[in-house]
């Protein structure tokens, strides 16, 4: 029922090849380097080594035959219902100093930082920075992980099991985000917050997702397979670097 179906994705993916065959025939399907299955899109666009926002842009100026403007930033609509829990939320936290966001998950097993790491660099940046708290995001195993870092960090909350628009309200109040998902990454681009991201050494991974339209510190592992490669003390050192980049406090 849909005018078109991009498919930003290149190669093959079963999901997006399903959607592609249920698509009607007054479909326009368009895809991204489709080397394999060709025959399934009427238009072609070959951009792979792009950000995945930039190739929507480049899909919707095909389609539309007009000219976008570059870096369009990202937006996020949220319920007022996230945007009063969240300011709920940060009313019992706040009192003074500076809050910054720290997200544990990761949505890939080789792109979660260990906890140690999380531990080590949440310890440095509470001893080097006075006034610093922190948010601990996270969901699945990595729960347990924020709850015992903040039972022993009283810089530290584990925010609940909110929705993903209620995190994004969170993420928005805070001064920037460290996050090796990039879910998250993106949430925080569409609210202005500026990023420090965990990457593999993967470069198309990286050029897909990569911070977009925000200020940033990118940190990339020397392996392309996991994040054990980053250490605690850089990911602090590039933290309290954008903070003094940045001025610090955002409430």
């Amino acid at each position: 029922r849909f005018d078109a179906v991009i498919d930003l994705t290149p190669g093959f993916s079963r999901t997006n090849f399903l959607i592609s065959c249920c698509a009607g025939r007054g479909t326009v399907r368009v895809g991204i380097e489709k080397e394999y299955i060709a025959d399934r899109y009427h238009i072609h666009i070959g951009c792979r080594e792009t950000h995945l926002a930039d190739r929507m842009l480049a899909a919707g100026e095909v389609l539309t035959g007009k000219k976008f403007p570059d870096q369009q930033p990202f937006e996020i609509y949220s319920a007022s219902s996230d945007k009063e829990t969240a300011s709920q939320f940060v009313n019992r936290y706040k009192a003074g100093g500076t809050l910054i966001a720290v997200n544990l998950s990761a949505g890939n097993e080789y792109r979660q930082w260990p906890y140690e790491r999380f531990a080590g660099l949440i310890s440095r940046l509470s001893k080097r920075m006075a006034r610093l708290k922190m948010a601990l995001f996270a969901v699945g195993e990595q729960r347990l992980w924020a709850e015992k870092i903040a039972a022993g960090n009283t810089a530290c909350i584990a925010v609940p099991g909110y929705s993903f628009l209620t995190v994004t309200e969170l993420i928005g109040v805070c001064s920037l985000l460290v996050s090796p998902d990039t879910a998250l990454i993106h949430a925080a681009a569409a609210r202005g917050v500026p990023v420090v991201g965990l990457y593999t050494a993967h470069a198309e991974n990286f050029v897909r997702w990569g911070p977009y339209h925000v200020r940033c510190k990118v940190i990339r592992s020397s392996s392309a397979g996991n994040l054990n490669g980053i250490e605690p003390e850089t990911v602090c050192r590039e933290t309290l670097g954008l903070l003094e980049e940045i001025g610090g406090v955002r409430y």
